[in-house]
């Protein structure tokens, strides 16, 4: 556990970009139990109190080292981004300001001395993270909470767990069932064991009751997710096609300032400098956006959100008085739905398992 969380960067930008608002962020790491308290209580009635004991501390590691990696590798990307825009910037003012900074003391290096430390820093931040494994173990961790999750609702039936499968033609990704992840699930399921209970109609019922309070909260996190991550996707391509629209249209007015005016217009140095700049800013936000995967993730999410209320709607019927409910149809209504996110977990895993940290 990290005492500081630096990776701070990529919450600002998300929130900018995707709220158009800014938070202070926490820069000191939190308890990770208490972070996951409200969703994971163990006080609560039933069943649900018992496995959340036993699974919390097991998941809000897991997920809270995720969520750490996760801003690493995120602030890392957002930041080469810009930077490599910024650098362009500094190459660009010189052009502008020429001969002003004769006048200025060491004025001549101060733009190429900027640039420097900008792709300095672009290297150091690929370089370093790359070496800390922030990529890798975003991905580690996030699966193996993930697949955590799942055994909330799975242990109190007894049923199977489910097994993380890819298909065959994504061989070359890694087989996540041969991953010290997996294994770990395997001993926590071992070391956790099976309640103490009677299996009753009530206590069926109350177990699947679990299952669709869990579905719920996986259904209201995809939504939320699916339109943030659609807000941030059209803001990111509608300012890139504005930025590219201005270099056009300020191209265009050079174009024709040099056959209209005396001077041609080029006695202001700007010109160059906003033609090159512009563009490099709305490739850095195209970068970003595509580095980020924030189309496909919303794609991704809101299907997601359907299919967990088809099956929490499926579920509905089951949960009503009088219905009668076999221990074993309900396990395996929660063995499909936990087969469904852990499938998706994985498809996600792969989907950003080609997006490490590069320069480029």
């Amino acid at each position: 556990k990290r005492a500081w969380n630096w990776g701070f960067f990529w919450k600002l930008f998300r929130d900018l970009v995707g709220s158009c608002g800014l938070r202070i962020q926490n820069l000191c790491v939190g308890d990770f139990e208490e972070s996951v308290a409200a969703d994971w209580p163990k006080d609560a009635p039933g069943v649900a109190g018992w496995v959340n004991t036993r699974l919390v501390r097991h998941y809000a590691w897991s997920d809270k080292l995720a969520d750490y990696y996760a801003d690493q590798y995120r602030s890392s990307f957002v930041l080469c981004y810009l930077l490599s825009a910024l650098a362009v910037m500094l190459a660009l003012l010189p052009a502008w300001f020429g001969e002003s900074l004769k006048h200025l003391p060491d004025g001549e290096i101060l733009f190429p001395g900027g640039e420097l430390l900008a792709v300095g820093m672009i290297l150091g931040l690929v370089l370093w993270g790359n070496w800390r494994r922030w990529h890798d173990r975003w991905m580690a961790y996030r699966l193996a909470a993930e697949l955590v999750r799942q055994l909330r609702f799975l242990i109190p039936l007894g049923g199977g767990r489910p097994f993380p499968r890819l298909a065959q033609h994504l061989g070359n990704y890694g087989n996540p069932s041969d991953s010290w992840m997996y294994w770990h699930l395997r001993a926590i399921d071992r070391e956790v064991g099976i309640p103490n209970a009677r299996i009753t109609s009530g206590y069926v019922k109350d177990c699947l009751e679990y299952v669709t309070q869990v579905a719920s909260g996986q259904i209201a996190f995809h939504r939320a997710t699916a339109e943030r991550n659609q807000r941030i996707h059209h803001r990111l391509h509608a300012s890139c096609l504005s930025l590219f629209g201005l270099t056009f249209l300020l191209i265009a007015f050079h174009f024709l300032a040099h056959f209209t005016l005396p001077s041609g217009g080029a006695h202001w140095q700007g010109w160059t400098f906003f033609a090159g700049f512009l563009p490099a800013i709305g490739a850095a936000l195209a970068a970003i956006d595509n580095q980020g995967e924030f189309a496909r993730i919303s794609k991704r999410s809101r299907a997601m959100a359907e299919r967990l209320e088809q099956m929490n709607n499926d579920l509905k019927p089951l949960l009503e008085p009088g219905a009668v409910v076999r221990s074993r149809e309900a396990a395996n209504d929660a063995l499909r739905l936990a087969q469904i996110m852990v499938d998706e977990v994985l498809d996600w895993r792969v989907v950003f398992l080609d997006r490490p940290l590069t320069p480029a």
